[in-house]
Order: structure tokens, then sequence, then C-alpha cells
């Protein structure tokens, strides 16, 4: 199997419970925080994000937690293999049980497990695999709930995820101290309707005003990867 190649470092993803997406990606590429010491990838699977948010801020310790076995030990291999990365963290286990005393981060991302019961036809290959998708062993809440838990002051959650469930949460969460501070929908293709949300989430003692970004089509009308897609991406994808 050849190794996912992206601009500074090359990740195998076959071994893990989910292979790189355009999910993550994109969420790897749109996600920011200031200032971003301490940043964790939540179900890091081969690392993806965690390079990415490596690459981005050199100086920041950096981690990933992932529950399922084989892809923890793909991120192992993975940062082994990309020497200039090796400042990389990595811990087996699942995020519920992760300290959350003492350090705190500045930045949690996460391309979280998001079929539920609303999507019944979803079956997966290996029990892995349906894990890695379906909210069974974290589930939406209870990632916004132990991640408040483990964030820094002014620290932020950021994910991706489909629009219907951006907008479920979007009603609850407020209620629960959670400000939307940043967001953007991604649509298939120019002209075709919203299916993910990118989103950051913050608890802040004032109010925030949300920053609503342009909607970012991952295809033009042609079928080609957008401009505005590769412009997103340019700094870790090598788009010729």
């Amino acid at each position: 199997m050849k190794a996912f190649k992206l601009r500074q470092f090359a990740l195998y993803h076959h071994r893990s419970a989910q292979r790189i997406g355009t999910d993550s990606l994109l969420l790897g590429a749109w996600a920011k925080q200031a200032p971003a010491r301490r940043i964790l990838d939540v179900g890091s699977g081969c690392g993806l994000l965690a390079f990415m948010l490596a690459q981005r801020y050199p100086q920041a310790r950096v981690a990933g937690v992932e529950i399922d076995f084989a892809s923890h030990q793909e991120a192992l291999a993975n940062r082994a293999a990309n020497p200039a990365f090796g400042r990389l963290q990595f811990y087996h286990q699942a995020f519920q049980d992760f300290p959350a005393s003492g350090q705190k981060w500045d930045l949690l991302v996460s391309n979280p497990p998001y079929f539920d019961h609303a999507y019944p036809r979803q079956e997966a290959r290996t029990p892995e695999r349906h894990r890695a998708r379906h909210q069974t062993g974290l589930k939406l809440e209870a990632l916004f709930l132990h991640a408040r838990k483990r964030l820094a002051e002014r620290g932020s959650l950021q994910l991706i995820l489909p629009l219907d469930q951006h907008r479920r949460l979007a009603a609850i969460l407020p209620g629960q101290g959670w400000q939307l501070h940043r967001s953007r929908s991604v649509l298939p293709r120019e002209g075709r309707p919203a299916h993910r949300m990118l989103s950051a989430w913050t608890v802040a003692p004032q109010a925030l005003s949300p920053v609503y970004e342009k909607a970012l089509p991952i295809r033009d009308e042609q079928g080609e990867y957008s401009e505005t897609y590769q412009a997103l991406t340019r700094d870790f994808h090598p788009w010729i």
C-alpha cells in the first residue's frame, strides 16, 4: 500500500478504522486558534489532523487520542516514518478517560463519528470502522461535555459535521454555555446544497459575534476541485 503524500509528510492509513478523506483534510486546513500552544486531536486515527496542525503550529505541543488500537499503532508508525514530526504524541485510550486535570488544551479538533439511529443504512465492513463512523463509543453531546473539562480558558473545539447534525447541536449547545464563534458551510459541488459544516465552539464569559465564512464548494461545476478548495488546502496538499 502506498502512503498518502502531503507537502511535508506522508501517512499510511490502511490499517486505521477510518481512512484519510476530504472531511479531515478540510478540517485540518481550516482549523486555527490563537493562542495554540497545546492542541489535541480527538479520535486521531492515523494522525492526519495532528500532523497538519503540527505543521501549522511548529512550536505547539500537539497530541492525538484514539481508542482503536490498530489506528493508534498506525499513528505511531507514521510518526516514526516522518522524523520531522517526532515531537507528536499519541495516546491509546478513550477521550472520556483522557486526563481532565492538569494541563488544558487551547485547541481541540475532531472529525467525530456522526452517524446515529437516523442513518440505519450506514453499514460498516468491520466493528472498528462502525465505531469510527457511528455514535456508539462517543456521542456528540458527550464529546462537548468532555471537551469542556479539557479546554483552556478561551479554548476552542473545532469539528466538521453533516449539516443536520450541526443544526441539531446549534439548537442545544447555547443552553449549555457554548458559543459558536466561527463556521463555514461546505458544498459537494458548486450550485449544490451544503452537506457539511465546519464549526468552532468556545465557552466564553462574554457574548461573541460569530463569523460566518463564505461557503466552500469542494468541486466546481465541471466536477474538478474548486479553486477555493485548492486555496484552502494548498499548504498541505501538493496541488500542481
